[in-house]
This record gives structure tokens, sequence and C-alpha cells, in this order.
């Protein structure tokens, strides 16, 4: 039997290495996590002497995170096309973390280490465990004492990677938090790799990928259209939106309706051939319009896990106006602060809108705060400030823009928006030393600070990592202990922010 499961498992192997998977090439964006793949899985399997001659270990497990559908299998496939490009040659070993559970007691544990010794004997290999938090979730007195035994039988064999050379242990989860500590340490998984939103330089080249075999690639002022318009969307939601834009050129050029009924009931000459389809702006536009929440924003329902940016609806424009166009303008004032590129173009001609009207009316500069309030009654500025924050991305306003005016109302429920900040900043492009700034926005009860802080939040978004703090995440992450919760999420935050630095 243990014969019958080797050889089963080589057949695996060898099933998973005769997959044509593609290389790098067959990633967009990302480019510093790829480097970061190469550094610690490539250099150690295909040159493992420079390590022995500097008497190091080499890196034996890493683990990579980060929002659902950001690539993170992806890159593994396109590693181990890349590593099959040349005279070498890399045993592969895929698995879900569930896969590995058996109904019977110690048969993940034995499984395991049959997989283990296998790859021993195929090495150079990798082991890949997706979604190992299903596999290796934290140990409590209430887990199940199967899963502390698998877990146990995990680390176990982690360790012995040590003297077993060019085998390799790749992990890969969206909630890390949910591993067990145990295995996040040196030693176990020595390298955490997280995987961001695209920015809008790596949508644009994303989208790009998926066309650039269609007849008509989307190109141009279209590309940088649609990659504004979809950010937090990671890669998985931008191939899905790429789809539908092909479906949405054919339903519009065939009668696919009558095509798919001839299907279903059975055609005497073979399959109908479809035609040759141009997708078109109204086709992306369609796809865009249907297109659910990405998937970094589907966990609705759970108060931790609460949308944390969002455009402002235009119903609420007439009343955060004010508040919005106030925060911009001291962003943009502070040289302190770090802002992305759309966000500071933004901040940047709403100023100019401002203190040129109050150059014409002969008002100092100091006073643009007071001056507000009769600024934004003017239809004029308003529908100027608008079609700013709606090109942007900031603000959903639809065909309504020029009635903002006359709905603006008198008086606002803000108290007060303050700013505080340390540190060095670079406007636009990317923080050099960025040691936090901190903003304060507060007023009356429900009177739309929540939908004023997702709003700016929304123009960050795919630029920087964005963690939310409340008593529901505290909970979540400390496990009902929310000095716990708060303690790693500020710990996680300060390790992340380390990282960015170097």
């Amino acid at each position: 039997m243990h014969g019958e499961r080797t050889e089963r498992l080589k057949r695996d192997g060898s099933a998973e290495n005769e997959k044509s998977y593609q290389g790098w090439e067959s990633v967009a964006g990302l480019s510093d996590v790829i480097q970061s793949m190469k550094e610690v899985v490539i250099l150690p399997l295909l040159y493992p002497e420079f390590f022995s001659s500097l008497g190091l270990a080499p890196p034996r497990g890493i683990l990579l995170h980060g929002h659902p559908g950001t690539g993170k299998t992806l890159v593994v496939r396109a590693l181990i096309g890349a590593c099959s490009q040349g005279n070498r040659r890399i045993a592969y070993f895929a698995r879900k973390g569930a896969d590995c559970l058996g109904k019977y007691v110690g048969d993940a544990e034995r499984q395991l280490r049959l997989l283990f010794q296998v790859a021993e004997r195929c090495q150079p290999s990798i082991i890949f465990f997706d979604e190992i938090d299903g596999l290796a979730p934290c140990r409590s007195r209430r887990q199940d004492q199967t899963h502390n035994s698998v877990v146990a039988t995990l680390l176990s064999l982690l360790d012995g990677l040590k003297s077993r050379g060019s085998v390799i242990v790749i992990g890969a989860t969206n909630r890390p938090d949910a591993i067990d500590p145990a295995l996040r340490r040196p030693g176990r998984f020595d390298r955490e790799i997280y995987f961001p939103l695209p920015t809008f330089e790596d949508r644009s080249a994303i989208l790009s990928l998926h066309t650039k075999n269609w007849p008509s690639p989307i190109s141009g002022a279209f590309l940088s259209l649609i990659a504004s318009q979809t950010v937090g969307y990671a890669g998985a939601d931008l191939q899905a939106i790429c789809t539908q834009a092909a479906i949405n050129a054919l339903k519009r050029t065939c009668p696919l309706h009558e095509i798919l009924q001839s299907a279903e009931k059975g055609v005497e000459h073979g399959r109908v051939l479809l035609p040759s389809v141009l997708v078109e702006e109204r086709d992306w536009l369609t796809a865009l319009a249907v297109a659910p929440p990405p998937c970094s924003q589907r966990e609705a329902g759970i108060a931790a896990n609460d949308l944390v940016s969002s455009p402002l609806d235009s119903c609420l424009v007439p009343s955060l106006l004010k508040p919005l166009v106030h925060l911009l303008i001291s962003f943009c004032l502070d040289e302190r602060v770090w802002l992305p590129s759309s966000l500071l173009k933004a901040s940047g001609s709403i100023k100019e809108i401002v203190f040129s009207s109050m150059e014409r009316n002969s008002v100092p500069h100091t006073f643009w705060s007071s001056y507000l309030h009769s600024l934004i009654q003017q239809k004029d500025i308003v529908n100027r400030i608008g079609t700013i924050l709606s090109s942007c991305g900031l603000v959903q306003l639809g065909n309504h823009c020029s009635l903002l005016a006359s709905h603006v109302e008198t008086h606002n429920n803000f108290g007060c928006s303050k700013f505080g900040s340390r540190g060095s900043h670079m406007k636009g492009g990317l923080p050099h030393k960025l040691s936090g700034f901190r903003v304060l926005v507060a007023g009356a009860p429900r009177s739309g600070q929540q939908h004023l802080i997702r709003c700016l939040l929304h123009g960050f978004m795919g630029q920087t990592v964005i963690h939310k703090l409340d008593l529901a995440t505290m909970a979540q992450e400390g496990n009902g202990d929310i000095l716990t919760g708060l303690t790693q999420i500020l710990c996680k935050f300060l390790l992340l922010q380390f990282a960015m630095l170097q």
C-alpha cells in the first residue's frame, strides 16, 4: 500500500510538471513580488552552492498572502514554468490545504509524511499548499484534536527540511492571521511575501495582457479610463471584466440566444461557427456596469470586513461636499502629506479653483476655510469641482453634476477636520520616509463621517495598504480579546511599514 501511494504521488508530481505552465511573461505587474520569488526560490534551488559556500541555511519555506485574486497561485505556476525552460527541471507538487485532510484518524499525517518523502527523492522540488489556512489553522483548546495533530506533523516536517537538500515549501492564503503562529517563524516559513492590489500601472498592464491576442486589444486613453475606474480590483476581477466584455460583444454581433437554444436541442450538422467579434468601448462600459464588487470587498455582511473604501454617492454630495473639499485642500497645502498621483492632481485642481476665486474677490488666501461656505453656493464652481471629483473616482455623480448647486445645504453637521503629521513625505509617487500622518474628522453623530473617510480612502486604494481598526476587527483578530487583537493589528502594520521602507 505504501509503495502504491508513493508511485501515485510521483505520477501526480509528474502530471503537474507536464502541464505547459508559462513563465513570467504570463504575469502582469507584481514586479516586486516576482523579484522576491526569484531570490528566495530559484536561487536556493538552482544555486545551492552559493549558500553552502557561505555556511548559510537557504530559505526552505515561503508564505504568500494577500487579497483573493491577486495572483498568488498564478505566480507559483509562472515560477514553475520559468524553472522548466532551462536544462534543469524542478519537481512540483501542488495540494489544496483541505484536500490533505482524510476521513480517517491519522490519514492526513501519513499523506503529509509521504508527500515530503517523495519530494525529497525528486529534489530539487517545490511543494505548494494552496489555502494553507485550511490545513494548519491556529491551534487552541477549542480546536479539534485532529487538526492539532496535523499542524504538529507539518511543523516537524518543516523543521526536517534543513537536512533534506533542495526542497522548498510554498504556502498561499488569503488569511495569514488564521494560520498557526508557529508556522510563521524563520526556519519554517522564512519569508512572507505580500501580494498587493494592483496599482493603476499594474491594472493597465493586466488588461493589456488579457487582450493582447484580441482583434482589437484595449489601448490608449480608453485603457487608462478602464484602469482608473477599477481601483481596488484584483487581477482575477480584471480578467472577469475582460471575459464579460468579450461576451457582450458576442451577444451584440450574433444571435447568441438562438445559437444556445439550438445547442441545447442538438444540431444535425455540428456546432455553429461563431463569427469573429470586435470588442468595442460600449462592451467594456457594460461589463463595468454589471461587474460585482471586487474580491477585496465581497465579504459584505460581516462587520469586521465591511467596505473600507467606496466612492461618495451622488445623493450624499450636497451635504458632504464642503468637508470633502476642505480635507482635499488641507492635504494639498501640507507638504508633508504623501498623496497618490490621482488624488494629488484632484486636490491641486480644486485648490486652484478656490484660490483663484478668492483672488478675484480680493480675499486673502489665509481665509480659504471660511470662504468655502459661500463658494459652494455658486453653481459653476460646484459643477467644476464635481467634474474633478468624478474624474478621479472619488464621487459617483452620473448625469446629475449640473444639479449639485441647487441642492447644496446651507449648514453642515461637521464640527471640525484636524490634521496631525510627522516625518517626511513626498507628493506623488511612492513615499521614501513614511512615518505616518493623522487626520481626525469629527462632528455630530450620523453626520456622514464614515462616508467621507471611505471616499478619501478610495483615492488611496491600489496605491498603499489599508488596515481598518474598529471593535469588530480587533475582536476578530484577537479571537474575542480586544486588547490582543489591537496589539496584533498594530504589530502587523508596523512590520509591513518597515518592509515597505527597505
